[in-house]
């Protein structure tokens, strides 16, 4: 597993409004907040205002957010989800089975107010140690996000996504062998 991974879950403390009382993620439910939360993209606000619960009711994905007082101020989400091989990168494909099993990292998204605070980091690397465990139980080779645009695109391969050379926004993370 990489190292990073093992880093201490620690918030950064660089203005007074970051305290100790939103160190870690815990899964959306209806008594969190969502009404104000603004990351600047219309369609992830409106995602995690409308869609988020009710697919987690449906099983189709799990939310995870970051709060303070039920507000919140950062999600991910994550879902199972599988590839045909020969849709994979060429370098991927190789020992996979015909359908591919990955964890698709549907959406992450940080609050206007708490950008550039490393929170963004914080939860990716949550959100990966949260698949990691999961392939102890369920397999999955690689975890998959759609970057929106070149910049995000860079912000994962920072943390060891490779991006596909056919679609440099479509991007992996393989998991480790057992």
């Amino acid at each position: 597993r990489k190292s990073w991974l093992a880093k201490p879950y620690e918030l950064p403390t660089k203005n007074s409004f970051m305290t100790t009382d939103f160190k870690r993620t815990v899964e959306l439910s209806r008594e969190h907040v969502l009404s104000d939360f603004d990351c600047g993209v219309l369609q992830l606000n409106s995602w995690l205002r409308n869609s988020a619960l009710r697919n987690q009711k449906e099983n189709t994905s799990r939310t995870f957010v970051l709060v303070s007082d039920e507000k919140v101020l950062a999600f991910y989400c994550l879902a199972a989800a599988n590839i045909e091989r020969e849709l994979l990168p060429n370098t991927k494909q190789r020992n996979s089975p015909r359908d591919v099993p990955l964890i698709s990292l549907g959406k992450l998204a940080v609050a206007i107010e708490f950008q550039g605070l490393g929170i963004g980091a914080l939860l990716l690397r949550d959100a990966i140690a949260r698949s990691l465990a999961a392939t102890e139980h369920v397999a999955a080779k690689f975890m998959r996000v759609d970057a929106k645009d070149d910049d995000v695109a860079k912000f994962y391969e920072r943390f060891g996504f490779t991006a596909d050379p056919n679609n440099p926004l479509a991007l992996y993370l393989k998991f480790p062998k057992k």
